[in-house]
């Protein structure tokens, strides 16, 4: 989560091709070796190998052949069951487990089961049993039923699409393995596996569907069908990178190259998946003969990504996850992938993880510019088509959901035998856990102690979400169905979590300032955070005028909130409350006795009353700056009208005391008319204007910078323990080589109804003064090379550091005798990426530490300006109906329509802090029904 390698089978590549196969190769070592997969027969090229250093590992015969057991012709099934049926006042037809009539056969097959137990073996034997496929003859009454439950059409197509799955294989369950092939019974043409010797994080691991394996002669039995081609191959890697994702990546290359040798057309379609991840049988049969624009009128590879909406069961079919879902897996035409596609006409795009020096060609995702999110920018401007897609692609974006709000797949997650094999998976694997196999099992992550509360009835468990209270709409996992499944696995989860013990999944008690009774009904798990009540207004001889500029309805509402002077209720420090705050988010406090001082700084534009307000009352009496920045054009260029400007009632409001009574509040100005930067460089040049703000203003080495757009913001209570705890990248950054913070933040669309189902947004940043250009001390850091440095390169960098000088580059530009690293400056925040995908972020109990209120704005004719003038302009974004200008705002509509939770439904999900001004009475009724009205008005679709 590698590209195209060049020619399958043992022809010899050509030049550019067969570099690019050596250098991947190089970084993979055994593959040539596993499987049969990439054979080396030239002696020559093993002696470069071994040049270059790599040992090669023995050659390993095929374990590819198949093994089949004595499969029956099943080609033409007899349909006797709902599937054949004309559907006449039946809005849906979901197959059951006895939709699939068992084959009498002689001899039977024998069944093979490992090391399955219990319901896994339950499960493993249903799937292991040969029988009809009752939904394989086209019926068109049935197909054009089963499209139409997808807002799709049927044009009488009379063959299927072809699918080729695709997964990384390990220590998944034989619950998971069964649970897919049971769903996908007789659908793949190819089940391509690849199995690694080590983990993401290069933990070492025993080969577990090896040649001869009881394992891998179960996965090639017949389990996926009578005529599914089912193959494991093998990676194999020494030499410590990549790894994480990365790893991930690599392996993903071979999936695709599988499918090429297996026959993969352009007109066929690719599923790639974790193993517990699957498309319920219904959508994926829909995706074969529906008509698909993402299949069939993609615009080149423009659009060419279909993202299931998965239901999440955590540990046990019980379990179902309220109100999440998972945006994987995903399909993919062939005609867009790398090695079936015509390479001839797409152009060739840059890609992510290039090897610790850079010198490898990118094996990951496509970089930032290549994408569909970032404008194509770096597309050349005469192309007519769009690149094509690779492994990771498949995992790192997403594309259309047909169907409106409902599921179309299942994420089986955590379905393991026992705790032993449960916290392997969190020492090992993805973002491993220091201590996984020794804390409490609660402790290791909020996924397994919402598992427990869920299965041994834990009340108050602190997690993100919580479990369904209804039982789900169809369809189901059709394992699900299967007699005794259900009873089974929930009795077994229940008797191994049982024995790790109850008490840690049970909310804590706190007695402190902030940890007073629940009030008004609220959450026990809320008890930590401030409310609007706690901010008490202050009774003065003459209250200050409040101004409203432009504001109408809540966003008035909001705004005559934040202009009320009112008491700071967290402002005195109380080392037994600091250091619970601390504790919170895996930080200890050690007597610190006073804060951090906070310097902030945004751009700020047609920002709507609602997130400056937002932001306003989320960090009352917090910031000693607050530093804006406005410029007389857009990102793109466009010219636009000064809002905040001298003597402007905006500017009054910004200035009159809604950030605190002690804080100063400046906008500067950045005119520009030469035509250069424009877009990322355009931001990147206001974004030094706030760190000389921020100097002028007296920021010192010890300061912490806080650089936002403005609808995005850390919580109050984790920027207070940033503040007051001990911080690694405040206190021990290593001269400034992880200085870097940056937030989780949860993501609303349009209202605060509407949580984005994508768990988090990478901002705002913070990062230590001392690391800080303009602050911390440059005769003791190297002059690094920065981006945008003018049209012909005249200008010193105004971007973010060069390739090279960052740690994701390992810092190989770095003079070999330094011993302090660049400082930072503006466009690092928005750019520089912590390893992993914010594991910088402290995160405790509670995963989100920040909120991203995005699309706020109080009308659709602002909301269009903005996606035809900033950041990544849409074509045609004035006129276009709103809910194709951006995925942003298809989502932000299907939730208006769709949306009849109650505010408390919503925030049940959230075990962490609540943003404060969605606690104002009555402010989240009047926003919702002011969307509503907005995007009815606009017919948006």
């Amino acid at each position: 989560m590698p590209r195209d390698l060049g020619g399958g089978g043992d022809s010899p590549p050509g030049p550019k091709r067969g570099v690019r196969r050596t250098l991947l190769l190089l970084s993979i070592l055994g593959l040539p070796l596993a499987f049969s997969l990439w054979r080396l027969s030239d002696l020559t090229a093993r002696a470069t190998f071994q040049q270059r250093g790599y040992d090669l590992v023995p050659e390993i015969a095929t374990a590819n052949e198949s093994r089949k057991q004595p499969q029956p012709n099943v080609s033409e099934p007899t349909i006797a069951n709902a599937a054949s049926a004309k559907l006449e006042g039946a809005p849906h037809s979901f197959l059951r487990p006895s939709d699939f009539v068992p084959l009498s056969l002689d001899p039977q097959p024998t069944k093979l089961f490992a090391e399955a137990t219990g319901s896994a073996k339950l499960l493993l034997d249903e799937a292991q049993t040969p029988r009809t496929i009752p939904d394989d003859i086209i019926d068109p009454a049935v197909e054009e039923a089963r499209c139409k439950r997808y807002h799709l059409k049927y044009s009488g197509r009379t063959a299927r699409r072809r699918v080729f799955y695709g997964s990384n294989i390990a220590d998944d369950s034989w619950h998971v393995i069964s649970a897919s092939a049971m769903e996908n019974y007789g659908i793949f043409h190819t089940v391509a596996f690849i199995e690694s010797n080590r983990t993401q994080n290069h933990y070492p691991r025993n080969i577990r569907f090896g040649p001869d394996s009881e394992g891998l002669e179960i996965l090639q039995g017949g389990m996926y069908g009578p005529n599914a081609t089912v193959t494991v191959d093998y990676y194999y890697n020494e030499v410590g990178w990549p790894k994480d994702l990365g790893y991930e990546c690599a392996q993903h290359a071979f999936i695709l190259e599988r499918w090429k040798k297996n026959g993969m057309r352009r007109g066929d379609i690719g599923y790639l998946a974790d193993v517990d991840e699957m498309i319920s049988r219904d959508y994926l049969r829909a995706m074969q003969i529906c008509d698909v624009k993402e299949f069939d009128a993609h615009g080149n590879c423009r659009d060419a990504i279909i993202t299931a909406r998965s239901v999440v069961f955590e540990g046990g079919p019980k379990c179902l996850t309220h109100n999440r879902i998972w945006g994987h897996p995903n399909l993919i035409p062939g005609e867009c992938l790398e090695g079936v596609g015509d390479a001839s006409v797409h152009p060739e795009p840059e890609r992510t993880w290039k090897g610790p020096k850079g010198e490898w060609r990118g094996i990951g995702w496509l970089d930032d510019g290549w994408q569909k999110r970032s404008g194509f920018r770096a597309l050349p401007q005469n192309a007519t088509h769009f690149p094509l897609l690779n492994g990771a692609d498949f995992r790192r974006m997403s594309g259309q959901s047909h169907g409106g709000t409902g599921h179309t797949g299942f994420h089986l997650h955590n379905f393991f035998p026992d705790a032993e094999v449960l916290r392997t998976k969190y020492l090992t694997y993805g973002h491993p856990v220091k201590g996984a196999l020794e804390m409490p099992l609660a402790d290791v992550h909020e996924d397994i102690r919402l598992m427990m509360a869920c299965t041994l009835d834990g009340v108050g468990a602190r997690t993100k979400y919580s479990i369904a209270a209804k039982p789900m709409n169809e369809p189901l996992p059709i394992a699900f169905q299967v007699p005794g499944y259900v009873e089974g696995r929930t009795a077994e989860l229940r008797e191994f979590l049982q024995l790790e013990g109850k008490s840690d999944i049970l909310e804590p008690t706190t007695a402190n300032a902030t940890s007073a009774q629940p009030r008004d009904g609220q959450q026990q798990q809320q008890q930590h955070f401030l409310r609007p009540p706690d901010f008490v207004p202050l009774s003065m001889d003459f209250q200050p005028t409040k101004l409203f500029a432009d504001a109408e309805g809540s966003a008035k509402e909001l705004l005559s909130e934040a202009q009320t002077p009112r008491t700071i209720p967290d402002d005195i420090i109380d080392p037994a409350v600091e250091e619970v705050r601390c504790k919170r988010y895996n930080l200890k406090y050690s007597g610190r006795k006073t804060r951090r001082r906070v310097f902030y700084g945004s751009n700020i534009a047609d920002d709507s009353w609602h997130v400056i307000s937002v932001g306003a009352l989320e960090n009352y009496g917090i910031f000693h700056t607050v530093a804006f920045v406005e410029s007389n054009r857009t990102q793109m260029r466009h010219p636009r009208s000064i809002r905040f400007g001298l003597d402007s009632e905006s500017l009054n409001i910004l200035r009159g005391g809604m950030y605190g009574p002690n804080t100063t509040v400046t906008v500067d100005f950045y005119y520009n008319e030469i035509g250069w930067p424009r877009g990322i460089g355009y931001e990147s040049a206001q974004h030094a204007l706030i760190l000389d703000r921020w100097k002028k203003n007296g920021m010192q080495p010890d300061d912490i910078g806080y650089l936002a757009d403005v609808d995005e913001m850390f919580s109050r209570d984790y920027l207070r323990a940033m503040q007051i705890c001990d911080v690694k990248q405040f206190d021990e950054h290593g001269n400034c080589k992880d200085a870097i913070l940056r937030a989780q933040s949860l993501n609303f669309e349009g209202g605060p109804l509407c949580l984005s189902r994508w768990e988090s947004w990478g901002h705002p940043g913070l990062i230590v003064g001392e690391c800080l250009e303009g602050i911390g001390d440059a005769s003791l850091h190297p002059e690094p090379e920065r981006t945008w440095k003018g049209p012909k390169g005249e200008w010193r960098g105004i971007g973010w550091l060069d390739d090279g000088w960052t740690k994701g580059s390992g810092f190989r530009k770095l003079p070999k005798n330094a011993t302090h690293f660049p400082l930072h400056n503006g466009p690092d925040y928005r750019r520089a990426r912590p390893t992993g995908p914010f594991w910088t972020a402290h995160r405790g109990p509670f995963a989100h530490t920040g909120f991203h209120i995005h699309n706020f704005f109080a009308n659709e004719s602002v909301l269009r300006h903005k996606y035809n003038t900033f950041g990544h302009p849409v074509k045609g974004a004035l006129e276009i109906p709103l809910g194709e200008i951006h995925e942003d705002l298809k989502a932000m509509i299907d939730c208006s329509r769709a949306n009849s939770t109650t505010p408390e439904e919503t925030f049940a999900l959230l075990k962490g802090p609540l943003p404060l001004a969605f606690q104002i009475t009555g402010y989240i009724e009047a926003r919702t029904a002011e969307l509503k009205e907005m995007l009815w008005l606009d017919k948006a679709d």
